[in-house]
């Protein structure tokens, strides 16, 4: 009998670790969310320990391109999810690619705030409305 250690190779840590950043993007004009995820002996997960962690709300087996430094929905411009050194701190981090963001979160503030709310208000409002699109997709 043959043993296949390839499940071994794969699983993920019982214990994992996790630092979280939230830090202005100037080229995209809104917060990135950065993170780093490291097992029991201080090993930063792969891109598959990561998908099989528990810490994203979506389908880790649902159809992306997947490299070992990023994950991508095909024929996307930029990838969802990517390895890069995070801005302030130099180090190097997983993020979420910031370009869909505005969007997304402008579309929500659009629908939850009256035209003539003030400026402080929608800033409010913005923030909240991100993190709510941030929690649909992380379990922070």
């Amino acid at each position: 009998v043959e043993e296949d250690d390839s499940a071994t190779v794969t699983s993920t840590p019982n214990f994992i670790s996790c630092d979280q950043y939230i830090v202005y993007s100037p080229s995209f004009v809104v917060p990135a969310f950065y993170f780093n995820v490291w097992d029991q002996q201080g090993v930063q997960l792969t891109l598959v320990q990561l998908l099989q962690s528990g810490m994203f709300r979506f389908d880790p087996s649902a159809k992306f391109d997947k490299t070992t430094f990023g994950l991508s929905e095909p024929g996307s411009a930029f990838p969802l999810l990517s390895q890069g050194d995070h801005p302030v701190l130099g180090i190097r981090c997983w993020y979420f690619h910031p370009c869909e963001s505005s969007a997304a979160v402008n579309e929500l503030v659009g629908e939850v705030t009256s035209p003539d709310a003030s400026e402080g208000d929608r800033l409010r409002c913005w923030m909240k409305m991100w993190f709510l699109v941030l929690g649909s997709v992380v379990n922070l």
